[in-house]
């Protein structure tokens, strides 16, 4: 039997040191790393959704009350001379009284801002609301119109088979080449 003899010299332990001692030390010290990595990464995630929440929130509001303060906020309406034609409207009573002056004009039968000599005035409101029933109308009936035509061809077809088939088998005498089989 060989007998050998190990020896190792370990540089990182000192001369008052223990074996134990310097893996103590060298285990706790690559875990604490580990642990306070992960820690930092944890903590630097939350603390960046908190920011980001309380960003968001603190813009949010402030956009909402800058908005809030623009579109309620009394103004004077003044015509292209300077003129005040209306105090204290908000943006808000401006933009539904611009809708109503759009949707109240008169246009004539195309739609268009109707002139002095139209004959055929209407609102604006009233042309849409009857185009968009011709729309549906006429779609409607286009539609129907389809079905219709597509049953009266497929009876038409049916129809004229069955009697060119009667008039053939007739013509041929099958009826009395079949009853004489028989």
């Amino acid at each position: 039997m060989a007998k050998f003899n190990v020896t190792v010299e370990l540089d990182w332990v000192d001369e008052e040191g223990s074996i134990d001692g310097a893996l103590k030390e060298q285990i706790a010290s690559q875990i604490i790393s580990k642990v306070s990595a992960s820690s930092i990464k944890d903590i630097t995630e939350k603390v960046d959704a908190q920011i980001i929440s309380r960003v968001d929130g603190a813009v949010s509001a402030k956009l909402a009350e800058a908005l809030d303060d623009f579109l309620n906020r009394p103004r004077t309406v003044t015509d292209k001379w300077g003129d005040t034609e209306k105090e204290g409207v908000s943006v808000i009573q401006m933009m539904k009284d611009a809708c109503d002056n759009y949707l109240e004009q008169e246009v004539d039968a195309n739609g268009k801002t109707a002139g002095r000599y139209c004959d055929k005035r209407q609102t604006r409101i009233n042309y849409l609301i009857s185009s968009q029933i011709d729309y549906k109308l006429k779609s409607a009936i286009d539609s129907a119109v389809e079905r219709i035509k597509v049953g009266i061809q497929e009876y038409v077809k049916s129809t004229m088979q069955e009697k060119l088939t009667e008039s053939i088998s007739k013509a041929i005498g099958l009826d009395q080449i079949v009853n004489s089989m028989k």
